[in-house]
């Protein structure tokens, strides 16, 4: 382009080479091939995946977009799988695997933003207790007569204890202890869900009780279903999950989950 000008007659604007080089250097001309719509999209959008190995072994590590990390083993086949891939596929394989790892982590951090149960008008009180092994716990009082246990870790004793001066934070404090401890119990429900319907799917008698012992097939279909449950929970973002009622009997919202997988192909 250097040496050269565009002139605009009609507008009377010139523009000599250097000032086109600089434009093009700028502006990026370059066509982007658009991403097909795929069910793993929903795990994009809330966490990224890094795969490596230490001297602890291989392992897994997401970090979810709100600031959390989790890390977890991997088995030796799931490394073999991730790096065994073409490096267009492999997102899609370091997605897979992480959503059989984590699930429960990732319902939960979902739950919490699309809650199924309006678990703080459940709470009628809550109350610090010594439990026998010595350990603090937060006794937690619902209106359907459940009173769970929760016990406090090291570091939740210890801001318990800080907030002495505020009895509001630490009502708040424990509240956000209770409705996490509920959360991750909702979560714990639609993945024994999944994994029913991912042991149909699949056509096995029994799943492995480890996932890091899943087969690319098993893992697959356990994935999809997992995304289907996520996105039925995220049906309408304006209001509250549980409002959200599954309009069929009584049913919840994933007792219909499903292994639909169009839109991607991973190689195994």
């Amino acid at each position: 382009m250097r040496g050269y000008s565009i002139i605009d007659h009609a507008e009377k604007i010139a523009f000599d080479g250097s000032k086109v080089m600089k434009l093009s250097e700028l502006i990026d001309f370059a066509i982007k091939p658009q991403r097909k719509p795929s069910p793993l999209d929903v795990y994009r959008d809330l966490f990224t995946v890094e795969v490596g190995k230490d001297s602890r072994g291989n392992y897994m590590l997401i970090n979810v977009k709100d600031g959390s990390t989790y890390r977890k083993p991997i088995s030796p086949r799931q490394y073999a799988w991730y790096n065994g891939v073409k490096d267009n596929e492999r997102e899609d394989v370091g997605l897979t695997i992480a959503a059989t790892m984590f699930s429960e982590e990732i319902l939960t951090e979902y739950l919490m933003r699309y809650p199924i149960h309006n678990h703080q008008e459940r709470i009628k009180s809550m109350a610090i207790v010594k439990h026998r092994n010595g350990n603090y716990c937060l006794r937690a009082a619902l209106t359907d007569g459940y009173m769970p246990l929760i016990e406090l870790t090291s570091e939740e004793e210890a801001k318990f204890r800080s907030l002495h001066v505020d009895e509001q934070a630490r009502q708040d404090f424990l509240m956000s202890i209770a409705m996490l401890h509920l959360t991750r119990k909702d979560a714990e429900a639609v993945k024994d869900r999944i994994k029913q319907n991912t042991q149909s799917k699949a056509g096995v008698r029994i799943l492995p009780s480890r996932p890091q012992d899943y087969s690319p097939e098993i893992s697959q279909v356990f994935t999809f279903n997992l995304a289907n449950a996520l996105s039925s929970l995220n049906v309408s973002s304006g209001s509250s999950g549980y409002k959200r009622e599954h309009e069929v009997g009584n049913r919840s919202r994933y007792d219909d989950i499903d292994d639909r997988q169009s839109g991607t192909r991973l190689t195994m």
